[in-house]
């Protein structure tokens, strides 16, 4: 991006001629959007946005059509005339603000318009309609009468004003900134902190420096444009993985789609032969037959019959390993040593009357407490005399001492251990018989045969078949410890082990076939499987490749957008730099000119201007020392009076003209500064419309001092309060507008009342004449006698006036008017009066007595006796 203009110095650079020179070092689509802001002066429109965005996609080649190309823009094009002078005419209709009254109306002039009233009498309450409807910097929100608890609905106006030469009304409701009363500006006690501390941007900017925020707003909106369709194709999720078997060999290509992806392998997958699509249909049929389960149906018989058989040879193993001629033997001496058991037991214990005594419960009981003594390590020699009973700890009788020892020797008897190891013997020996699933393979045996019955085969087992009755008779025999007679016992198990083994090679080589040829089965249906997805993909990605294409495109077209993305941050950086050099030369040294002229005039404090730039708004930043705000050094009047500077020196650059409100200017102004402030509106005056509220007397004077010979340039407005209402308007000339004419005829009313009443009533309406009369005699010396060389509250002696005092007439004048004037503050309430004369009451003959006096004295000095 190019760095802004650097004009030669023999060059006289304007900010329209450096906007032009920047704007012709950049795109053809910025060149076509900063012409039509030259030329309407106006924001770009979301339109007009979208217009010049498709511009620069289609310069850029991010769409299809040919680029638009603009030439360099041309220094030689005039400027726009500006626009006609704003006036305001009137403010009235007003509803809904603040206390105001109903039916009050403003007429404004079009130079000075001066509005007094004291403190909380309304005066507020119109500054606000004007803020609120200009949107000024401070305008606030208006609020209905609070005193009043159902105060309800919009704040209501209607203003009148002009447009150069075309006259219009506005009925507001409380809308801000309507145009065009955005022109206005206003200077408040708000304001007067703002412009003080806080860096400003221009309530106006210069045509030509109005048009860098406005190019640069244009160009952000094309650049939003932008990011919104990069992040909106961004965003988007591949749709097509879903449509691919992840096994197959495109799907880690279709996962990975975007702006890398070479679109020509694509296209050349997609290529199926025309015999390849032909087959597609046979592999499915193919696949269909593969999957049959008769192969893996076979194996897995064969397999069953496999696992019988191994069963079985464990049998004839067993039956046959069985020595039956052991087991007889072991069996003779179990019985031998039972029976010599039990007769040694029968008389042990003869004689002795014990239930169940020799039966199986009995002889568990009694081992079970042998096994108990055994467990807590009793001696051999228990139970002795005087031992107490192991179980109920009870002492122990003689007989029951020797019933227990022989229960001991019983369980310790050495017949007995010969029983039970004649026992264990025969359990050893009948063990693998015994742990024989028996029933399991006799049914097994069964269904093996059956099968080969169905299959029209002839089972090889016969030995076997014959076998497993008498291993059943076998197996009973022995759990029941009795004899079995079987001769032939080895031989008949042998002969089932050659039967069997016979049988299980064959079913060993079939399981074998049966493996090969189900794994050859399952390879073909793998590869039938993997051709045919490959094909399917193929065709799916031929039908798909259209929609891939322009998904890849999209990816392809949103890098290319990030990359041509990125220069707009550098275009508006050289813009703002741009506008910086412009706003220098054109607005900065005008308004530090303007802002240090109107600071001389009134007498303001010498400050630094600063003027730095952001985002190509100029702003301006005023200092007295680093890290300090100026409210923190100066003090209230010298704040003030910076803020008038700046406030004014803005005004200076402001084009077209428009209405000025200030709303109390000159508080905390001394006396020399509110002279100064008020020659300096005077002057603003001659060019614009001024509008003035104050609440100060002396200010108040002294601006209608300075334009009372012109009329037609001013008009004054009192606003009082009545009761709960407040911003009761009346026109006047003067703070005071009593005149000498308004009072004749206050006197000659209160003269007439009075003669008609008597008593209290009479003395009320005499002392309110002489209030009046007082009155006439200040506006007589003040206005007349000295010609207003001194006003109550004029700031000023008016030297130039006393040549018109008529010196020779003055003191026939003085005498009667002073006397009438003693007279009348004996007879006001609102003087204090001596004792003596508090009830001394003048009549109606006195006042219209002492009126004729004053009338006739004014009359002689005048010279126009009779004209009064």
């Amino acid at each position: 991006m190019e760095p802004p203009v650097e004009m030669t110095p023999n060059t006289a650079p304007t900010a329209r001629s450096l906007l032009i020179d920047w704007t012709n070092k950049q795109d053809h689509w910025i060149r076509a959007l900063v012409s039509e802001v030259i030329e309407t002066r106006a924001e770009v429109s979301e339109d007009r946005a979208k217009w010049f965005y498709e511009l620069c996609l289609r310069e850029k080649e991010l769409r299809d059509g040919a680029p638009v190309e603009v030439p360099e823009l041309s220094h030689g094009q005039s400027e726009v005339t500006a626009s006609d002078t704003l006036t305001l005419q009137s403010l009235g209709n007003v509803h809904n603000v603040n206390a105001l009254a109903l039916d009050q109306q403003i007429d404004f002039n079009p130079h000075l318009t001066v509005v007094f009233g004291e403190n909380a009498v309304g005066k507020t309450g119109y500054v606000r309609i004007l803020k609120r409807i200009a949107a000024v910097r401070t305008a606030e929100p208006i609020l209905p009468d609070v005193g009043k608890a159902n105060a309800a609905g919009k704040p209501e106006a209607r203003i009148r004003f002009s447009l150069g030469s075309k006259v219009d009304t506005v009925d507001w409701r409380d809308e801000a900134g309507v145009y065009p009363f955005t022109r206005m500006d206003v200077f408040d006690a708000r304001s007067a902190a703002i412009h003080v501390d806080t860096d400003l941007t221009y309530i106006y900017t210069p045509g030509e420096l109005s048009r860098f925020p406005l190019v640069r707003r244009g160009i952000d909106r094309v650049r939003v444009l932008a990011e919104a369709e990069i992040r909106a194709l961004s965003t988007q999720a591949n749709p097509f993985t879903a449509q691919f078997d992840r096994k197959s060999r495109i799907y880690t290509k279709i996962e990975n789609l975007g702006a890398s992806t070479q679109l020509a392998e694509l296209r050349e997958l997609s290529k199926v032969a025309q015999e390849e699509e032909d087959e597609a249909p046979s592999l499915r049929t193919q696949i269909e037959a593969l999957k049959s389960s008769t192969p893996r149906a076979h194996l897995t018989l064969a397999e069953t019959d496999k696992q019988f058989l191994d069963r079985a040879l464990r049998l004839a193993k067993a039956v046959g390993g069985f020595d039956l001629a052991e087991y007889q033997v072991a069996l003779t001496d179990f019985t031998a040593a039972s029976l010599r058991y039990e007769q040694a037991t029968k008389s042990s214990f003869a004689g002795v009357a014990i239930p169940g005594i020799l039966q199986d419960e009995w002889r568990r009981f009694i081992q079970a407490g042998e096994d108990y003594l055994q467990a807590i390590a009793a001696d051999d020699a228990y139970p002795a005399a005087k031992d107490p009973c192991i179980y109920c700890r009870q002492p122990l009788g003689a007989s029951a001492v020797e019933l227990i020892r022989k229960y001991r020797e019983y369980c310790k008897n050495e017949l007995r251990t010969s029983v039970t190891s004649a026992d264990s013997r025969i359990a050893a020996l009948s063990a693998p018989i015994a742990g024989l699933e028996l029933e399991a393979v006799i049914k097994n045996s069964a269904d093996y045969i059956n099968a080969r019955s169905e299959n029209g085969s002839v089972s090889a087992l016969h030995a076997f078949a014959d076998l497993l009755p008498k291993v059943a008779v076998l197996k009973e025999a022995l759990a029941k410890r009795e004899t079995y007679s079987w001769p032939s016992l080895k031989d008949d198990a042998a002969a089932a082990k050659l039967e069997i083994q016979g049988e299980a090679a064959t079913t060993k080589q079939l399981i074998a076939d049966l493996t090969v040829q189900s794994s050859n089965r399952d390879q073909t249906l793998k590869d039938r499987e993997a051709k045919l997805l490959d094909i399917s993909s193929r065709l799916r990605l031929r039908d798909l490749l259209p929609q891939i294409e322009e998904y890849v495109g999209r990816a392809h077209w949103v890098d290319k957008a990030k990359n041509h993305a990125k220069r707009f941050q550098s275009v508006l950086r050289t813009l703002t730099d741009t506008s910086k050099v412009a706003s220098e030369k054109l607005l900065n040294q005008d308004f530090e000119h303007r802002f240090q002229a109107e600071c001389e005039l009134l007498r303001a404090p010498t400050v630094k201007l600063e003027f730095p730039g952001k985002e190509g708004q100029v702003t301006r930043h005023k200092a007295l020392a680093a890290n300090h705000r100026l409210s923190e050094i100066l003090s209230e009047g010298e704040q003030k009076v910076i803020a008038l500077a700046d406030f004014l020196a803005e005004l200076g650059l402001k084009q077209p003209l428009a209405p000025v409100v200030f709303d109390d200017p000159i508080t905390s102004l001394d006396y020399k500064r509110t002279a100064e402030v008020a020659e300096r509106i005077v002057a603003l005056s001659e060019t614009r419309q001024i509008i003035v509220f104050t609440h100060n007397i002396l200010f108040t004077v002294d601006l209608l001092s300075r334009v009372e010979k012109q009329k037609e340039r001013y008009v004054y407005y009192d606003i009082k309060r009545e009761g709960d209402l407040r911003g009761i308007v009346s026109q006047g000339a003067h703070p005071r507008d009593d005149s000498f004419n308004s009072l004749r005829g206050t006197i000659n009313t209160l003269i007439q009342a009075a003669e008609k009443e008597s008593g209290a009533a009479q003395a009320a309406l005499i002392a309110a004449g002489y209030e009046s009369l007082r009155a006439i005699c200040e506006i007589i010396v003040e206005r007349e006698l000295l010609q207003g060389v001194t006003e109550r509250y004029s700031p000023m002696v008016r030297v130039t006036m006393l040549p018109k005092i008529r010196f020779g007439r003055l003191e026939a004048a003085v005498g009667p008017i002073t006397g009438v004037y003693d007279r009348c503050s004996r007879s006001i309430r609102s003087h204090s009066q001596p004792l003596e004369t508090l009830n001394v009451q003048p009549t109606v003959a006195d006042l219209k007595k002492d009126w004729q006096i004053v009338e006739q004295a004014r009359d002689a000095y005048l010279g126009n006796k009779g004209k009064t």
